[in-house]
């Protein structure tokens, strides 16, 4: 704690990318929007945005007390509110990405994302940046799906990290073991040491 203020960090992406069943060769690494888009009626699609970020440039022998995932939403015509993000099984590149070859998701990670606005959006992710810190899971990035597929329209896009001022991002909250209160327990009366 500095100041009464907990240290903060801010987690920029790496690399990001969608893929287009569509177009299941075609890479989007350079693409200045990312999209989740369920469309099951004529022209079909269905897109998958992948996101990697690096937890680096956190200090050493922290607590992750929390983080949030931020994106900026231009477009979230009919899209589920249940949208949920996975870490991946396999890495990725930014620049190889394509549906044929995109990672298969693996773990759910708490909390959903709502695409219930346009502009800035966000979700905790504490969980997540604790086990890539921890090293206790592969930092392959992550991707957002939504929890039911079965609509027949639905789509949301939102800014890549090519559109600087409106890039996806995480801010992370840490703290150092010492600054948290100790307690002891005295005569079955808990105090702060």
């Amino acid at each position: 704690m500095e100041g009464g203020v907990m240290p903060e960090i801010m987690l920029t992406s790496i690399g990001d990318s969608y893929t287009d069943r569509s177009n299941p060769s075609t890479n989007y690494g350079s693409a200045y929007i990312l999209g989740i888009d369920y469309t099951l009626s004529s022209p079909f699609r269905h897109c998958q945005p992948f996101l990697h970020f690096s937890v680096a440039s956190i200090p050493p022998n922290k607590i992750i007390d929390s983080a949030f995932f931020h994106i900026y939403v231009i477009d979230n015509a009919g899209i589920s509110a249940n949208n949920r993000i996975y870490t991946l099984k396999t890495n990725w590149t930014e620049m190889a990405l394509t549906w044929n070859n995109k990672p298969f998701p693996k773990t759910y990670i708490t909390g959903s994302l709502f695409f219930n606005k346009i502009g800035w959006i966000n979700v905790g992710v504490t969980e997540l940046i604790q086990l890539w810190y921890a090293e206790a899971e592969n930092n392959y990035g992550i991707t957002i799906e939504p929890e039911y597929k079965t609509w027949p329209y639905g789509r949301a896009y939102f800014y890549s990290r090519e559109v600087t001022p409106f890039a996806p991002y995480i801010v992370v909250n840490y703290s150092n073991i010492t600054t948290r209160p100790l307690w002891t327990n005295v005569n079955n009366n808990l105090s702060v040491i």
